[in-house]
């Protein structure tokens, strides 16, 4: 007896069930809180609540269909037998970077040997020193080969889009004196750093200064208020570690280097512990900056792009060097960045700037280039072995006075706003690096400087008007030299109020100079309520017995 043939069951859509048995095409019974198909398959039950889907999570995620071939389609070859061995040839032929030697910590050349990665080490582990015998650029030697970190997961795109967005809208004002429509933070980075996007001819600099733009937002969006401040500072660590990563590689790899790229990601790696507090690497990229300029030559920063990197670099580093590393124990000073040949050096020398090329830094910070230099003779004269004679200090005294920027404050009425605004940073700055000199090499009592104190707050007065309107802050170490050596109420009290300002403004470095500042002006006031005599408060050495070691930048 013929059989008839089996009716196929019509299977109906499910449009109510849990979103498990939704995604297995299978009919639901709906029981909750799980239902029971899920239950006895072992399947994790997903509920009825509503799912929200973003219109760009699952573009991709289309129907996929089993494809089949036929006899023919299988029979022919994909691939000759000519390209089949050039394939083999190239694959055979293939560059395999040893990952295991791609510490992500570290930024400069490691030396051969494979380390473990099983540990996990934070940004501060990592440091490195310069080797002045070999002036190549395989010069920059690490210090002590650290151990790589397990791998981290990238950051989406909707992320990085939102911390570039923050960068270009925000954080790149904080790090100039001014908001300027040319602010080289924006307009000079960001196109570099986005080449990385680009595809081909992509070198690792530009990953490492995008990710280094991108920790730098983390960081600071970290610690602004009504913030996720776990979610944000974990991106920062990610990105942060990355643009280590990339930079390091850019360092060692052989061939064409984009140098201007390179040095502006060592710049934003240094400016890390402004931003996360952490204040333990920063003289470390500084060195290792420096000696990657001197294994370079300066004849590579004579255009006006790469003159501007080159200028940010040496004042970062000239701010970094007026404090120098002090010993808690014995208060003895180490040697800065600055080296005993540093002002007589043609390669980094502040004086040795391309004159073919505008100096820009007064501009944006408003510091100007003798008071640049003076800044740095300073810094060479207060670490030097040799005591400066009384020439050499009289000479520098009256460098500092004839280049006070009182000239142009006749024409200031007719200034607009932040040219006006300049003018009154680089009053600041003067009075900043008058007190430096005066405080580091003379030893003078802050009682003899609260001339210039109070002449400062003219202008720190006309610099927070501003910004009640403008988010900015420039560089903090003019700020900092001048409060510590404030003694009367009124001028703490400004100073006081600016400081809670910039606290507002994410940057953690604000709090630490702050404490310092406080210290001092503590030690001073027993020490008068002790006695009579003037009392002399080293800004290093109270540093140094908190532990701390700023970057006033």
């Amino acid at each position: 007896m013929r059989r008839e043939p089996k009716r196929s069951v019509k299977r109906s859509k499910t449009f109510t069930g849990c979103w498990t048995c939704r995604s297995r095409g299978v009919k639901c019974g709906e029981e909750k809180p799980a239902c029971v198909r899920c239950t006895k398959g072992s399947f994790n039950c997903e509920g009825y609540g509503v799912k929200l889907v973003w219109p760009d999570e699952y573009k991709n995620n289309l129907g996929v269909q089993r494809r089949l071939f036929t006899v023919q389609e299988t029979s022919v070859p994909a691939l000759s037998e000519l390209q089949l061995d050039i394939s083999l040839e190239n694959l055979d032929a293939a560059v395999v970077v040893d990952q295991e030697q791609d510490g992500l910590f570290s930024v400069f050349r490691l030396p051969s040997g494979r380390f473990s990665v099983d540990r996990c080490h934070s940004p501060s582990e990592q440091g490195y020193m310069v080797s002045r015998s070999h002036p190549t650029k395989g010069s920059i030697n690490h210090l002590e080969p650290l151990e790589s970190i397990r791998p981290v997961d990238l950051p989406g795109p909707g992320e990085e889009r939102e911390l570039m967005h923050y960068w270009v809208g925000h954080l790149s004002d904080l790090l100039i004196s001014v908001s300027l429509a040319d602010n080289p933070c924006r307009t000079v980075w960001v196109p570099m750093a986005l080449q990385s996007m680009a595809g081909k001819d992509t070198f690792l600099e530009h990953s490492a200064l995008l990710h280094a733009i991108y920790a730098l937002s983390a960081y600071n969006k970290s610690q602004c208020a009504n913030s996720n401040f776990r979610h944000y500072y974990i991106s920062a660590i990610r990105h942060h570690h990355l643009s280590l990563k990339y930079l390091r590689q850019a360092t060692i790899q052989p061939g064409e280097t984009q140098l201007e790229v390179a040095l502006a990601a060592i710049t934003a790696l240094s400016l890390m512990g402004v931003f996360n507090g952490d204040f333990s690497s920063w003289r470390s990229h500084l060195k290792g900056g420096r000696g990657w300029l001197y294994s370079i030559g300066q004849g590579k920063w004579n255009q006006l792009q790469t003159s501007t990197i080159y200028q940010y670099f040496i004042c970062a580093e000239a701010m970094g060097s007026a404090i120098p590393k002090a010993d808690a124990s014995t208060a003895s000073k180490e040697t800065p960045n600055c080296e005993s040949v540093y002002l007589n050096d043609r390669t980094f020398d502040v004086t040795s700037m391309d004159h073919q090329t505008d100096y820009v830094l007064d501009q944006y910070f408003g510091i100007t280039k003798p008071i640049l230099e003076a800044i740095a003779h300073i810094n060479h004269l207060s670490t030097s072995l040799r005591p400066p004679s009384k020439i050499e200090l009289e000479g520098l005294e009256l460098k500092i006075q004839l280049n006070r920027p009182d000239t142009a404050l006749e024409m200031q009425e007719t200034l607009d706003t932040e040219n006006s605004i300049i003018m009154d940073h680089k009053m600041v700055f003067y009075h900043a690096c008058y007190i430096h000199f005066k405080h580091n090499l003379l030893c003078t009592p802050s009682k003899d400087l609260q001339g210039i104190v109070r002449q400062s707050l003219v202008h720190l007065q006309n610099i927070e008007n501003y910004e009640i309107t403008h988010e900015s802050c420039g560089i903090i170490w003019p700020i900092f030299v001048i409060a510590c050596e404030s003694d009367e109420s009124e001028s703490r009290h400004a100073f006081l109020r600016w400081f809670a300002t910039k606290q507002r403004l994410g940057i953690r470095s604000v709090d630490s100079v702050l404490s310092v500042v406080r210290e001092v002006w503590n030690r001073r006031d027993i020490a008068r309520a002790d006695s009579e005599a003037s009392c002399f408060v080293s800004w290093e050495r109270v540093m140094a017995e908190m532990g701390l070691d700023l970057f006033t930048f």
